[in-house]
């Protein structure tokens, strides 16, 4: 296709034209089979009400796919450091609209990601109830206060347990190993006390039968679901930026220099999105950079940074995959300037940005976009490559895989001209690579 323009002068060759519906293979396509990065196990399984609907997920937590599905983290940091995960990857992908289990030991009581998450959607399951201090009593009670719902699991009645039932929500009963005498014995007891029992380990239709005999109404075990496995790739935002972002909120500069950080490491930005909807009483509107760094405030934001510091990195960074999401993201931000939309800038910056996350993740795109409440151009330009966000997709594809019949066939659509789209690919690549060569005390602009 013939296009009246020197193709030497913006740099380019011309290859193989686009077949199909949509772009030929996107250089992002390229990084999939070589991202080889560690994996993260996230286990659920449901409880559910005599109507069988889902009423919650109990969480199982695994840190890495070499381990087996039997083994699932137990001490405080390893629990920490996967509940932080599950956090990062959208407890709305986890567990839809309903709360999550969540078992912890009382030594994560006082830990600091509690105040990270999102309390009125989690019970957290009290593994060591049966030994609780005083010191963990009167934590209880402060995180009850917050909006955190308990449970016990494996439940006998003793006298002194008297003070924790007023504290707990849920009291798991395990029909399959009481007897039946003893699952009625403990169902007298905690008649009247304000909880809601489930019969846990539900493993055949006598346990069922003997639960619903006693008018426990929720239910838990093997008999119905075993665990489901989610995955997702573990993707690490990089340290030097965690560092400096942290740094800046400590000395108090203004958002927008906390917004020029942010919009230099996609992974970060992605988390931070997930991050603040996963709070249900968010404002549904959380659709910039700003308002997501509004919406937690400054203290909760420096404590999630703070606690991203503290994780080990992974040893494979997929760093050619990050700079081609920033040239993305930065070139869909100065086409829309070019075309005279300057106040659709950022969300096509945005969109740039975000158009990797499935090959960055392994996962597919409308899973990745859930509960992000997205504008509706930018989830069918993601998803479906549609409507007015995917003429600027196409034209982002066609600059990576050099493309010149598709070049110029979208900067026709666009009406800008073909050198002039070489210009601002070549200005966006600069940036890219400036950002991912600045230093943590060093700074580049926005």
């Amino acid at each position: 296709m013939k296009t009246g323009t020197n193709t030497e002068s913006v740099g380019y060759r011309e290859t193989p034209p686009f077949s199909g519906t949509r772009p030929a293979v996107a250089a992002t396509e390229r990084f999939r089979s070589d991202l080889r990065l560690p994996e993260l196990l996230v286990g659920r399984q449901p409880i559910i009400n005599h109507r069988q609907d889902i009423i919650a997920y109990q969480l199982l937590f695994r840190t890495d796919h070499r381990v087996g599905p039997e083994s699932v983290a137990n001490n405080a940091g390893a629990t920490a450091d996967a509940l932080f995960d599950t956090l990062n990857m959208g407890f709305d992908r986890v567990i839809g609209d309903v709360p999550a289990f969540i078992r912890i030991n009382s030594d994560l009581l006082g830990h600091p990601l509690l105040e990270l998450l999102p309390a009125r959607r989690i019970v957290l399951e009290l593994g060591d109830w049966k030994r609780l201090s005083r010191r963990a009593l009167e934590r209880i009670k402060g995180l009850r206060s917050r909006g955190f719902r308990f449970a016990v699991t494996d439940f006998r009645y003793r006298a002194d347990y008297e003070e924790l039932l007023r504290l707990v929500g849920f009291v798991k009963l395990n029909v399959h190993e009481l007897s039946e005498e003893g699952t009625r014995r403990e169902v007298r007891y905690l008649r009247g006390r304000g909880v809601r029992m489930i019969a846990q380990g539900v493993q055949s239709e006598a346990d069922l039968k003997l639960a619903r005999s006693l008018l426990i109404n929720l239910y838990q075990g093997p008999w119905f679901t075993r665990p489901e496995i989610l995955r997702a790739r573990r993707v690490e935002p990089e340290r030097a930026r965690v560092a400096r972002l942290a740094d800046l909120l400590h000395s108090g500069s203004g958002i927008t220099a906390l917004e020029n950080e942010f919009r230099q490491d996609p992974v970060l930005l992605f988390n931070l999105f997930r991050y603040v909807h996963s709070f249900r009483d968010t404002e549904a509107d959380v659709h910039s950079i700003r308002k997501a760094i509004q919406v937690p405030g400054r203290k909760q934001l420096g404590l999630w940074l703070k606690l991203m510091l503290c994780r080990p990195q992974p040893d494979i960074h997929p760093e050619a995959l990050i700079r081609s999401a920033l040239v993305r993201g930065r070139f869909a931000g100065k086409l829309a300037t070019a075309v005279g939309a300057d106040d659709q800038e950022e969300t096509l910056f945005l969109t740039g940005l975000f158009s990797v996350l499935d090959t960055l993740y392994g996962l597919p795109m409308h899973e990745l976009l859930q509960a992000l409440d997205l504008p509706e151009a930018m989830e069918r330009a993601l998803i479906r490559g549609e409507g007015p966000y995917g003429e600027y997709l196409e034209t982002l594809r066609a600059f990576e895989i050099r493309n010149m019949s598709a070049m110029a066939r979208q900067g026709h659509c666009l009406g800008i001209p073909l050198s002039r789209l070489g210009q601002l690919h070549e200005e966006a690549t600069r940036w890219a690579h400036d950002a991912r060569m600045v230093a943590p005390g060093s700074s580049s602009g926005g």
